[in-house]
């Protein structure tokens, strides 16, 4: 038997090495963008639905669960915020949501890939431009909004501009909110730079419909720094006050019912940074943010 002790040990050591590598390699990180309610990876919404009651104090928060055009008959005057990658309305949810607006409620729109129906509707473009520096820089065009240093955002591999179809236009004109810098030439970055239009509203009928192309800087990665804080509750505080609802994915069903507890319950980003940002978002909105920008004229003029 003491002629195997030697194999068998180096075996076992083997063993625990790539145990002990295995349990010390940093678990890879999910970039899945999903933008959900409960959702706490970088690309979850967690951090922001959990502010929407600070950034609209007094007003409810409503999550419903059912499409819009299924409760065509009983939706009510609001907010409607939809954030995700990709618009996912079917086209009688737009016209739910249409209908909505121009009875006074307002849409706020967050998504990078826009369906045919809604671009079409808004008779507008989204194309894609080239970023020219490490962070993506975004910043608000009015000047009481517009901050000197513009807001940092990471990990957006891909930008977006808004341009409005000029030939033959019914839709109203797109009022520019909110700019990031981009390369003048797709081909040449070296050319400079110049600001394009990456968040604008248009008035629908008694309301107004914001549209916003850079998802990303709604998730929770860039939601724990304190600045894009304040990047958001100024976007956000272009809504009047009014309950708010947010819409879901509703093709998902209960997707966060198949998330494994631990990407439920875990930011998997540093977590430390994470824990004490979490904590402190809303007493940096609460402070400064909203209360200072809920002050201003909500409309989009």
């Amino acid at each position: 038997m003491s002629k195997y002790r030697g194999p068998l040990g180096l075996i076992l050591a083997a063993v625990f090495l790539i145990y002990a590598i295995q349990w010390g390699t940093p678990k890879k990180i999910d970039w899945t963008e999903n933008y959900e309610a409960e959702d706490k990876r970088p690309y979850g919404d967690k951090v922001l639905v959990d502010l929407l009651a600070d950034v609209f104090p007094g007003q409810t928060v409503n999550r419903p669960t059912t499409s819009l055009h299924k409760r065509r008959g009983q939706l009510r005057k609001g907010n409607y915020l939809i954030v995700n990658h990709t618009f996912f309305l079917t086209r009688p949810d737009l016209n739910a949501l249409l209908e909505q607006v121009k009875a006074g409620s307002n849409a706020f729109i967050v998504a990078s890939i826009l369906t045919e129906d809604l671009a079409d509707t808004l008779e507008i473009f989204v194309e894609n431009v080239v970023n020219t520096t490490q962070d993506v820089q975004a910043n608000f065009v009015q000047p009481n909004r517009r901050r000197a240093k513009p807001f940092a955002f990471t990990h957006v591999n891909d930008l977006f501009e808004i341009i409005p179809r000029d030939s033959g236009r019914t839709a109203p004109t797109p009022i520019q909110l909110g700019t990031v810098t981009v390369s003048k030439s797709q081909d040449e970055p070296k050319l400079g730079t110049r600001q394009a239009a990456q968040f604008v509203a248009m008035p629908w009928g008694k309301g107004h419909i914001f549209l916003h192309v850079m998802p990303q800087a709604f998730g929770n990665y860039n939601m724990v720094h304190p600045d894009n804080a304040e990047y958001i509750a100024k976007a956000l505080s272009y809504l009047p006050t009014g309950e708010v609802f947010w819409e879901r994915d509703e093709s998902r069903g209960d997707s966060q019912k198949r998330l494994p507890a631990r990407k439920r319950l875990h930011f998997p980003l540093l977590p430390g940074r994470a824990a004490v940002a979490l904590g402190c978002l809303p007493h940096v909105v609460r402070a400064g943010a909203v209360r200072v920008f809920r002050s201003q004229t909500p409309t989009a003029h």
